[in-house]
């Protein structure tokens, strides 16, 4: 049965291919989207972009803060799909007004259209893009304390290259374990700061305007489409650009970090059954994999994929908003949409690189990006 969709940020990463599939699906979808430049590219590029868009889904230009925009955009709409977000931890530490007023003014404009939409115009429901970001360190295990939830790590500890993070009651070692949704906020960066109160904002105006909402908390999402050309987001884009130019890989701390990679089409999956499905009420869902795997093991797996020996630097330094580990507990995930099978990494990267080898060259603004970092004192050794 057709559904009319309003998605907005439908032209990023996981929203083009969001769009492409709802489209497929025999959906009406309506696409609110920015061509952010940082994202996008040039003129040209932005331009190609829009064109490929209007082939399949009607695309607006406008932004999420604009209230005329928005108003116009929800016009005739059933379902919102809420994507449009600044992204990225080291940047939100030194531009905070951009990545408040998008994700969390941005957030609050388009749920004030809403509930001044008369009560029959209102969307059926609303599913919005939050971030695994919000837990930080999220959960470990220490032999005396069992669960525990670590605060973010010292300054003294990282300069002593002392990674993992401590028991907060008695400060031993500990390990991680999966985190899931009932784990305590922990943002330790501002987007993570400005996802959860996304997130929460939607979860409390659909729950006071009786709309379902589904908050999907997603973990580091990687596939074909993400810009290799934006330095402050996704570890896979960017190693594959430093690779492809042949740079070397800069990896912080001891190149052990893990991470959840989750792969986009697998994401769009949860998305379109949510949207089959239907929920009850006001949810929060975590959309991983639940199996972590360390930074220098994405770098060694892409440097083979690729056929390039790149030079893997790891120097020590850390990032301020950075966390060591976190995986997704994907057991409500499973029970809520029925979903056993999620891409495995090595599987999802040869996807990957396959597409971005047929890709225009990327242009490699890693370093420019790690010495604005270095100039406020946010990457430290």
């Amino acid at each position: 049965m057709e559904k009319k969709i309003l998605i907005l940020g439908g032209a990023g990463f996981i929203g083009s291919a969001l769009t492409k599939r709802l489209s497929q699906e025999g959906h009406a979808v309506r696409v609110l989207d920015s061509l952010e430049i940082q994202i996008h590219g040039s003129d040209e590029k932005r331009k190609r972009t829009a064109e490929y868009l209007k082939s399949f889904a009607d695309f607006q230009l406008g932004d999420i803060r604009s209230r005329s925009d928005v108003i116009t955009a929800l016009e005739g709409i059933e379902h919102v799909i809420h994507l449009a977000a600044e992204t990225g931890t080291g940047q939100s530490m030194y531009q905070l007004g951009k990545y408040f007023d998008t994700n969390v003014q941005g957030t609050a404009n388009l749920l004030e259209c809403i509930a001044n939409l008369p009560k029959s115009a209102r969307p059926k429901s609303i599913i919005v893009a939050s971030s695994r970001a919000i837990y930080g360190e999220g959960a470990y295990f220490c032999e005396e304390h069992g669960v525990v939830y670590p605060r973010s790590r010292s300054f003294n500890d990282l300069q002593k290259k002392l990674y993992s993070p401590r028991c907060p009651q008695c400060q031993a070692a500990t390990s991680p374990i999966a985190t899931a949704e009932s784990a305590p906020p922990n943002c330790v960066s501002m987007y993570g700061l400005t996802k959860y109160t996304q997130e929460q904002m939607c979860l409390l105006q659909g729950a006071a305007l009786d709309i379902p909402v589904l908050a999907c908390r997603l973990q580091n999402v990687y596939g074909p489409g993400q810009s290799l050309n934006n330095p402050y987001t996704g570890i896979i884009s960017i190693f594959t650009s430093r690779i492809l130019n042949d740079n070397p890989i800069l990896i912080f701390e001891d190149g052990h970090p893990e991470r959840d990679f989750v792969f986009v089409d697998d994401v769009v999956d949860v998305f379109s059954l949510a949207l089959k499905q239907g929920w009850f009420g006001c949810e929060v869902i975590n959309v991983g994999t639940g199996k972590p795997s360390t930074v220098i093991e994405v770098a060694r797996l892409l440097q083979k994929l690729l056929a390039k020996s790149t030079q893997v630097e790891i120097n020590g330094e850390f990032r301020t908003g950075d966390i060591r580990s976190n995986f997704a507990d994907s057991a409500k995930l499973k029970n809520m949409f029925g979903i056993e099978y999620l891409t495995p990494l090595e599987q999802g990267l040869e996807r990957f690189v396959r597409w971005a080898i047929n890709e225009e060259k990327p242009i490699d603004c890693f370093d420019n990006s790690i010495a604005e970092l270095r100039e406020r004192g946010l990457m430290r050794i």
